[in-house]
């Protein structure tokens, strides 16, 4: 089973339990579950920046989070003339860092 698959199941998505340790803040962690929740299954989607954040974040905000997920490789944007952006999903960057951050959290608990 892919990483992919591990995340996208038939018709719905699963949030990885912890994904939340590697968000920066509310925002980033908005916009990563919004582009899960409208991923095809190849991890693609195509909102625009005022779709991403209608009804949940000013439209600057939701800039400045794709560009803080983008830095940290979760989530590669194509800009699209004249229409919304074109997001790829990094699933198996996501994944590992979340592993990496768990490892940090159980060795720092015992430490």
């Amino acid at each position: 089973m892919s990483v992919k698959d591990t995340i996208l199941d038939g018709d719905y998505f699963k949030s990885p339990n912890d994904y939340h340790l590697i968000c920066g803040d509310i925002f980033e962690l908005t916009v990563l579950e919004y582009l899960f929740r409208l991923a095809d299954k190849d991890g693609q989607s195509y909102p625009s920046y005022r779709k991403l954040a209608q009804g949940l974040m000013s439209r600057v905000r939701c800039i400045a989070a794709c560009k803080t997920l983008e830095k940290k490789g979760y989530i590669a944007r194509t800009r699209r003339a004249n229409t919304s952006n074109y997001y790829d999903i990094n699933y198996d960057k996501i994944l590992d860092d979340i592993k990496a951050r768990r490892l940090t959290v159980l060795t720092s608990k015992r430490g």
